[in-house]
């Protein structure tokens, strides 16, 4: 193709000329109308990834909290279990009570 060939290839795409010479002209519209179908067909496929990577996230962090639960209520059950173990000790009259230093490590 020669260089006027080509320039004129270039400026019949751009305003139009080539889809007339096609007589594509009587299809515009169901052209137009494919182009926003895959549009909306990619954007909706992009906002169910999105969704789906967002329940991932909330999914990790459920199961952190899940163990932070499990956490909170270990030491809620053992502060019940020591209270519990002093009221019977000091019911029975017993001088055992929670020790206020660290425990001595003997060495052999």
């Amino acid at each position: 193709m020669s260089a006027k060939k080509k320039g004129g290839f270039i400026r019949s795409l751009f305003t139009g000329e080539i889809l007339m010479s096609m007589k594509a002209d009587k299809y515009f519209v169901h052209i137009i109308y494919t182009f926003f179908l895959i549009l909306g067909c990619l954007l909706l496929g992009y906002r169910i990834e999105q969704t789906f990577v967002k329940a991932e996230r909330n999914k990790a962090t459920i199961d952190e909290l899940k163990i932070r639960n499990a956490e909170l209520i270990y030491k809620v059950e053992q502060q019940h279990r020591m209270t519990k173990l002093l009221d019977e000790l000091n019911k029975e009259g017993s001088d055992v009570s929670l020790p206020t230093e660290p425990p001595v490590i003997l060495k052999k």
